[in-house]
């Protein structure tokens, strides 16, 4: 279910022009971590730690432009 919602995101993000895909996850969650990167999410090298609460975040980003 999982991969058709975000495939389902991606191709409505391409149909309006886009050609990149990006998402914040918590640094602390290797599943959605996991999931991210199976998809073909990177990490772009961006964090970041919202004061309330404090945990970081890390940005992932997917290239959807020659995307099969």
């Amino acid at each position: 279910m999982g991969r058709a919602l975000m495939t389902a995101a991606t191709d409505a993000i391409s149909a309006a022009g886009g050609t990149e895909a990006g998402l914040w996850v918590l640094a602390d969650n290797p599943r959605a971590r996991r999931f991210y990167e199976r998809y073909g999410f990177t990490p772009s090298g961006r964090t970041k730690t919202p004061a309330n609460p404090p945990l970081e975040e890390v940005h992932y980003r997917l290239r959807l432009a020659g995307r099969t």
